[in-house]
């Protein structure tokens, strides 16, 4: 099988997310600005934006605009917490 024929696709990915932070698939498309929800949020854009990913896009799966998935990707590049892989994965 090929690497992108297993690799999940982004609605898998918003599911594991929701799953591993404990939090519905509404809350995490919703307007919530919670730490849980943002830290969510952020680690699915990144493992989107590792892919290929544009800003236009993720924000699309999001339900975001692409500034806002510009912020959440700035934020994980600084924040060293996020050196390893994301949960979502």
């Amino acid at each position: 099988m090929s690497e992108q024929a297993q690799r999940p696709t982004p609605q898998q990915l918003l599911v594991a997310a929701c799953l591993e932070w404990g939090i519905s698939e509404a809350d995490l498309l919703g307007p919530g600005r919670s730490a849980d929800l943002v830290d969510a949020r952020r680690e699915i854009a990144v493992v989107l934006r590792a892919r290929g990913g544009r800003l236009e896009s993720i924000g699309h799966v999001l339900h975001r605009h692409r500034t806002t998935v510009m912020s959440l990707l700035a934020r994980a590049q600084r924040d060293k917490s996020l050196t390893g892989p994301p949960r979502a994965v």
